[in-house]
């Protein structure tokens, strides 16, 4: 009994593990599709620290890489960074988060930054074959 009690708290100090990093330009454009976590792990600081907020769009590419999606309901308003895409043992992906950054479509300056994940439809070997 004492045994799974240790296991169990080590299993659970180690799902604690805060993997925050401070967002860096040269290791997010490194991880292109986010299979080393970096992107994942620099999104919270990213948005935190609002660095994006009031800059104009050129200076965003230049901080993310030149890897991202206009939002076509948005008329341009908004694109999309890709954060990570899993594809799971398919070739389209059946998880994805973004980075959605919102300019203002006069000044093209940033207004806001948001992140926005789809539904994780891989099973659970899927998730431990492709984390």
């Amino acid at each position: 009994m004492r045994y799974l009690f240790f296991i169990s708290t080590l299993l659970l100090l180690v799902s604690c593990k805060n993997n925050r990093l401070e967002f860096d330009s040269k290791e997010w454009k490194s991880d292109k599709i986010g299979h080393n976590n970096v992107r994942t792990n620099m999104t919270e600081d990213l948005i935190d620290s609002k660095l994006l907020i009031g800059i104009k769009m050129d200076s965003v590419v230049n901080l993310l890489g030149v890897e991202y999606y206009p939002m076509k309901s948005d008329f341009n308003r908004k694109v999309l960074f890709t954060i990570k895409e899993s594809y799971g043992f398919d070739i389209d992906p059946l998880y994805s988060s973004y980075l959605i950054v919102e300019t203002d479509t006069i000044t093209k300056t940033v207004l806001n930054v948001e992140f926005m994940e789809t539904e994780d439809k891989r099973n659970l070997i899927e998730k431990l074959f492709t984390e």
